[in-house]
């Protein structure tokens, strides 16, 4: 009986210790702080996916249409288009080379500049306003310029851009064209290339340093 008794109260005993154990584990356990780390994750993939999403749009290529400003007798009877429609892709690296070298002719603008903007604003139109709608144009012709057909097909649709884009087209053209040029994945690519190849060097020539080695 003893030895029954002995051994009922250590299984007993060894049950209340492991439910004790789930206790402090239950009371150690912050659901708040689970709770904001699971919605942390799901804002995450929420990001990423919408970021897949956006990036497939681009893709496939934007349409933008441009009406024209001033409408004639063969607007009218439909001889002429009223409307001019483009499709802006993912800028093509001649294309994103003939960009860059405009945006370095480009004025700087001050960190000071933002107080001021509609000041700001006035300058870029007097000073940019012509490379701003060539960078527009080489984005929607998204090929380099070279050659007198090439030259010509962009002096062309400057001309039309000019004549029929206003400030809202401006700056929704821009937008579009920074998105297109994904410069950004492109420069955090290459300076991640960049790093692990100094970071290789700095490895052959620790490699070599060590003494006993040849």
């Amino acid at each position: 009986m003893c030895v029954r008794a002995g051994a009922g109260t250590r299984h007993k005993r060894g049950k209340i210790v492991k439910d004790t154990d789930n206790i402090k584990s239950a009371e150690n356990t912050d659901p708040v702080a689970d709770t904001s780390k699971e919605q942390e994750e799901a804002d995450v993939k929420k990001r990423v996916t919408a970021h897949n999403a956006m990036r497939t749009l681009l893709e496939k290529g934007v349409d933008y249409r441009v009406p024209v400003g001033k409408t004639n007798l063969l607007h009218r009877l439909h001889i002429l288009p009223s409307t001019k429609r483009f499709m802006v892709y993912p800028i093509h690296l001649g294309a994103l080379y003939d960009i860059s070298e405009i945006i370095l002719l480009m004025e700087g603008i001050n960190a000071g500049d933002d107080e001021n903007l509609f000041a700001t604003g006035i300058k870029t139109i007097v000073s940019d306003k012509d490379r701003i709608v060539e960078i527009i144009a080489i984005a929607i012709l998204n090929r380099e310029i070279a050659g007198a057909w090439a030259r010509f097909r962009k002096w062309n649709l400057i001309r039309y851009l000019n004549a029929n884009l206003n400030s809202n087209d401006i700056v929704q053209l821009t937008q579009l064209v920074i998105a297109q040029m994904g410069v950004t994945d492109f420069l955090a690519c290459f300076i991640s290339i960049k790093k692990l190849g100094q970071i290789e060097m700095a490895k052959g020539r620790a490699n070599s340093s060590t003494p006993g080695k040849s």
